[in-house]
This record gives C-alpha cells, sequence and structure tokens, in this order.
C-alpha cells in the first residue's frame, strides 16, 4: 500500500492538456479492450499522456519488480477467470515464470499478481470496479490499483483487505 503512495508521488500526473480537454468537450467514447489477435485498427488507440503514465509506472516498478524476481510490463494480455476474454492491463507485474509460460499460451491465464490501470475518459467508475472484482476474482490476483492522474489518487482493490484510496 505505501508502494501505491510513492509510485504516483514519483510519477506525477502524466497530461496531454489539448487531448485532455478535447476529450472532455466531446462525448467520450469507450475504448473497448480488443482481444488478442484483432485487427489494431478496431480499437481506438489510448492518448499519448495514458502512455506517458503507462510508461512511467512501468519504469517506476521495473527495478523493484526484477529485484524479487517479477516482471513489469505495460499492455499485458490476461484471462482473468477461464469465462472471461483476454483483458488488457496498462501496466501489470507477475512473476518471471509465470510471464515465460504464457508465451505458449499466447497471454497469461488467470490474473497478473498487480494489475494496473489507468482512468481516462474512456473509461468509467463502475467499469473500472467492475474490472477489479473480476481481476481479483483470477489466479494470482493479489492488487489492483486504479490510478486517478486528474484527482491525484490511487484506489487499492486487495483480496484480503478491501480497496484504500490515496491522495497526494
Amino acid at each position: 500500500e505505501v508502494r501505491a503512495q510513492h509510485v504516483l508521488r514519483v510519477a506525477g500526473p502524466a497530461r496531454d492538456d489539448v487531448d485532455v480537454d478535447r476529450a472532455r468537450r466531446r462525448r467520450p467514447e469507450r475504448r473497448e479492450r480488443r482481444a488478442v489477435g484483432e485487427s489494431p485498427l478496431s480499437a481506438r488507440p489510448p492518448l499519448h499522456s495514458h502512455k506517458l503514465l503507462e510508461r512511467r509506472l512501468r519504469v517506476l516498478l521495473e527495478d523493484m519488480a526484477d529485484a524479487h524476481g517479477f516482471v513489469a510490463d505495460t499492455e499485458y494480455a490476461y484471462r482473468p477467470l477461464p469465462e472471461n476474454e483476454v483483458w488488457v492491463a496498462d501496466v501489470a507485474c507477475v512473476p518471471a515464470e509465470r510471464d515465460r509460460n504464457a508465451v505458449s499460451t499466447k497471454w497469461l491465464e488467470g490474473s497478473p499478481e498487480l494489475a494496473i490501470e489507468n482512468k481516462s475518459p474512456s473509461n468509467d467508475r463502475d467499469q473500472l470496479h467492475d474490472r477489479a472484482m473480476t481481476t481479483l476474482a483470477g489466479q494470482g490476483a493479489v492488487e489492483f490499483w486504479i490510478v486517478d492522474p486528474e484527482s491525484g489518487e490511487v484506489k487499492v482493490y486487495t483480496k484480503t483487505r478491501g480497496h484504500h484510496i490515496y491522495r497526494l
């Protein structure tokens, strides 16, 4: 939990004001997560500010992950439960062995140990809450973070202690 506070404080809000303002003025389109193997043109790409925050979070987590035998990566494909479609976490941390095994199955079966979603105009609170609950139900999941760069909050869901909100 302390890690969530530290990561957001160091990462800070990543914003591209022009794109954020443009997204606010028009009706937000849902950025549907595409299934692995689907045409990349079928989904709207994320705003540059969204990708910047993903990259910052991954870089901040990489050293800690490597030191403990984990892999930190962006746009990480996983199937939380057998009945779910393949989802993509903005940022994820998984044990290196699980990451290597995912190569043979095309994506991670079960949930990443840590999944991070960055709130954006294309996803709403209920959608993110449902994603957190389903991800935590999957094998492997320990924490699910929702990072809101606009409010400076990180909502951390855990299997054992519910959720907590950290504000900076």
